[in-house]
């Protein structure tokens, strides 16, 4: 989703009031608040830790791991590489206003960044789709939804996320040496044949999942009201209120944090609006959602939010034991019961 931010980044390199350093054609311009940087690295910390912890929650608890969980725990890790990578690079160039890096570093970024953040969006849809599922064919439901199909789901979303992005990720990326302006880290939509340009990543990566997510979610909510109330306890057997309370907070948290950058794409692609300051908040309160998600998980399910606490508590205990360790040197000490000298009356 970088590419409409990076190229008016691009354009806002050009302009005249922009200082070059006579040493090394470096160019020089006002650097991002140290205070918004400050929100900046505990946003990118909250994103990889919570999202750690929800993996941790899975991986350590068998019980977990039932179907509807699998999409949560790919949305995780999901999460987590928009936490580990994008967020990081973005906010290097957020701080310099322009590409300090290198092009390896560059098309590293663009392809993690666009791949972790569509997958975001296609696994929400996933999990709108399951819930719709539950609710308009309960019995196909029960017989038919496994674990195992679930991962196909899973890998199909992340084939789907490729698909979307590397047909123009290539172009741009073998276009970039020969026409790429100076410390810019973008698309070049505007030298890239249709078939490649940004418009279709944008409708397909950002503008489709979401439209998918909130026509499931109507219909999962449309068709549990539709039913009468013996068929609405048979189905909420399927469809658990914190299941349909999760999907509620999603789509909520999609609709809040993707509608501004969802507005500015439109205004940008089709009238050419260009607003510096409005393109870099709405692109970080999308990197935001990633930092959300695990606290939507913690607050819909009580099972994964017990995990949690007792991970938290296990690694706390962990961390006293290892203090105290440090403090005596290793050694025993008087209030320990295994110290040898302690006597036994």
């Amino acid at each position: 989703m970088e590419a409409l931010t990076l190229n008016l980044t691009a354009d806002k390199l050009n302009e005249s009031s922009l200082l070059w350093s006579n040493s090394s054609g470096v160019p020089v311009r006002q650097r991002t608040p140290w205070w918004a940087m400050s929100i900046i690295a505990g946003l990118i910390t909250t994103t990889i830790s919570s999202n750690l912890l929800i993996i941790a929650s899975f991986l350590s608890e068998p019980r977990l791991r039932r179907p509807f969980n699998l999409y949560l725990f790919n949305l995780a890790v999901s999460d987590l590489l928009v936490g580990c990578i994008g967020m990081p690079h973005f906010a290097v160039y957020t701080y310099y206003d322009y590409w300090p890096l290198s092009y390896v570093q560059c098309s590293f970024w663009m392809f993690c960044d666009y791949l972790s953040t569509t997958e975001t969006l296609w696994g929400i849809v996933a999990i709108s789709l399951d819930r719709a599922w539950a609710v308009t064919l309960p019995l196909s439901y029960r017989h038919q939804a496994s674990n195992r199909k679930c991962l196909i789901v899973i890998f199909s979303s992340w084939i789907i996320s490729a698909g979307i992005i590397l047909p123009g990720y290539i172009r741009t990326r073998s276009d970039y040496t020969v026409n790429s302006e100076p410390y810019a880290c973008d698309w070049n939509s505007d030298r890239l044949p249709g078939w490649a340009s940004v418009f279709y990543v944008t409708v397909f990566g950002e503008w489709i999942p979401v439209a998918v997510t909130a026509v499931s979610y109507v219909v999962t909510t449309t068709r549990m009201y539709q039913k009468t109330r013996k068929q609405r306890s048979r189905i909420g057997l399927l469809v658990s209120p914190q299941a349909f309370i999760l999907l509620t907070l999603l789509v909520m948290a999609v609709i809040g944090f993707w509608t501004p950058w969802l507005v500015f794409s439109v205004k940008n692609l089709f009238f050419h609006y260009e607003n510096d300051l409005f393109s870099i908040v709405s692109y970080w309160m999308c990197y935001s959602m990633s930092g959300v998600n695990p606290f939507l998980f913690n607050a819909a399910s009580d099972e994964m939010r017990r995990t949690m606490k007792r991970l938290l508590r296990h690694g706390r205990a962990r961390m006293m034991h290892r203090r105290t360790t440090t403090v005596t040197g290793g050694r025993p000490t008087e209030s320990s019961p295994s110290a040898p000298w302690q006597s036994s009356a």
